[in-house]
């Protein structure tokens, strides 16, 4: 397999169950999408994200709401009259009645359900967060401070809550206990059995409070402008590694932390771990407004002015230069003997995969000037590489030549250690070779060139001393002694499946485009 991108590996196994982003993976192995204006998105400018009641994703920015499909986006005007579209929509929330609430800049607050207004409410400033108790009280983050609807739709500020801070968005969460957590200009604050009680203030170490939220295990996780903080016996203690100012917080199902920041991208907090994606890696904006966990555990990110993104786990999982490598030009992989991955590169160098720990291996020459065509590892674990110079295996100590002057064994395009450990060697001018043993050397080289081809590009193993070969255009001639060799019939090379099924250890059945098999006794 050759191919200029970077690594593939395919993992196999799956599971119905929906998961979070797998927080064993590094950040640069997740699947990223990214919609921005010329994608179908109003602006990118992506304040608020909630999913609606037909399962698509409705996504609020500064030029209306508007619902995401997974392909394109539509305007989301719910009730034509409120004309949603085209209003800058800062706040969601879904209550658990079914009614939809919205806050606007412009200091509305919507509530409608089935499409149709309910009610409209003024709260004096703009709506920055929602939210709705255990006991089904809505909670509302204005301009103008804290409002409290009762389930009749009474209002009623509550006085000793002022206005969040500047860049205070994500200031509304509820703990497992029932308490309701606030940011203020004027701190943090606890609200809980008709008590409101100021847990943390504003400056010190951890400097001005922007951000809260409480995550199912217990924890009170605080974003500062300085950086992230756990609260901890009522003391704000802080997470490393993890650069201000926080704005938005995600506690995954997984139990990793994400924190987005305004200006230096986003964070991820998993198993005493810190790591980091900004504009420098790929994101589209370091500047992150709001964050989102969907059902199937997939992570939305909703920028100042990269718009919507998404971040999914998937059974490929890439290797390249984030995890690693020199260079992402890929060219093969070999098994090891315990299971390990081999990965071959161009010019980029060698390496070994066991789990995720990434090893660079030596290569017979420097590895810019080492071109891997073929690898195949040895029972003992040695590589063995092919490339247009010749051939090379490694005895444990240092690689050496096995294509010196004159010999066959240049353009090696397959190599191959079959069951019974002899060495097949398939070149892309001279056929294939088979040694008898492991080991080539001082050994006599048992050749097979076909009539109409003498270029191999791949050996593989099929058992009971067979081997699959794929030609150029078939090897079909008997070029050694006991050397036997079967064309595929033409029926099996215009299949397409690539299957091969056999009964036993009997003739095989062909099924596949495959050229040939070939068999050394």
């Amino acid at each position: 397999m050759t191919r200029q991108a970077r690594w593939i590996l395919a993992l196999l196994g799956g599971c119905c169950c929906a998961y979070a982003l797998d927080p064993a993976r590094a950040i640069s192995q997740y699947h990223k999408r990214h919609w921005q204006v010329e994608d179908g998105l109003p602006r990118n400018y992506v304040l608020s994200i909630l999913p609606a009641r037909d399962g698509y994703l409705m996504v609020g920015t500064d030029e209306g709401l508007t619902r995401f499909d997974g392909v394109r986006f539509t305007p989301y005007d719910i009730d034509a009259r409120l004309k949603l579209s085209q209003r800058w929509i800062l706040s969601l929330l879904t209550a658990r009645d079914g009614s939809l609430w919205v806050g606007t800049f412009d200091g509305l607050l919507y509530r409608s359900r089935a499409g149709k207004e309910i009610s409209r409410y003024e709260p004096g400033g703009s709506v920055f967060a929602v939210l709705e108790d255990r006991d089904g009280r809505i909670w509302a983050s204005t301009r103008n401070g804290v409002v409290r609807y009762a389930s009749d739709g009474r209002a009623a500020p509550v006085k000793e809550l002022a206005k969040p801070p500047e860049t205070g968005w994500n200031v509304l969460s509820e703990d497992r206990g029932g308490a309701v957590w606030v940011v203020t200009i004027d701190g943090l604050f606890r609200c809980a059995g008709g008590a409101i009680v100021r847990v943390a203030g504003n400056g010190g170490a951890h400097g001005q409070i922007l951000a809260v939220t409480a995550s199912p295990d217990g924890n009170v996780w605080v974003g500062t402008s300085v950086g992230l903080f756990l609260l901890r016996d009522q003391r704000l203690t802080r997470q490393e590694g993890v650069r201000g100012p926080v704005v938005s917080m995600l506690r995954d199902r997984d139990g990793s932390l994400w924190a987005g920041t305004w200006g230096n991208g986003i964070f991820r907090v998993a198993a005493g771990r810190v790591d980091a994606w900004a504009g420098r890696d790929g994101l589209p904006d370091d500047f992150i407004r709001t964050l989102y966990e969907d059902a199937e555990g997939n992570l939305w990110i909703g920028t100042r002015g990269g718009g919507l993104s998404r971040w999914k786990d998937t059974a490929i999982v890439p290797v390249g230069v984030p995890e690693g490598l020199s260079g992402n030009y890929a060219t093969t992989v070999a098994t090891g003997p315990r299971g390990e991955l081999w990965l071959g590169t161009w010019r980029a160098g060698l390496y070994r995969l066991n789990g995720a720990a990434l090893e660079t291996m030596p290569t017979p020459v420097p590895a810019l000037y080492c071109s891997i065509r073929a690898l195949a590892i040895d029972a003992r674990g040695h590589p063995w590489i092919g490339n247009w110079e010749g051939f090379f295996g490694f005895d444990g100590e240092r690689y050496r030549s096995h294509a010196g002057q004159g010999s066959p064994l240049h353009l090696v395009a397959a190599i191959l250690f079959d069951r019974r450990g002899r060495l097949w060697v398939g070149t892309s001018n001279n056929g294939v070779f088979l040694s008898p043993a492991a080991s080539p050397r001082g050994r006599r080289w048992r050749t097979c060139r076909g009539r109409k081809s003498r270029a191999c590009w791949r050996i593989r193993g099929a058992g009971c001393g067979w081997v699959r070969i794929r030609a150029m255009a078939g090897l079909t001639a008997r070029a050694a002694r006991r050397f036997r060799w079967r064309r595929a019939s033409r029926a099996a090379q215009s299949r397409r499946s690539r299957k091969t099924r056999r009964a036993g250890c009997g003739r095989p059945r062909w099924r596949g485009r495959c050229t040939g098999w070939g068999r050394g006794r």
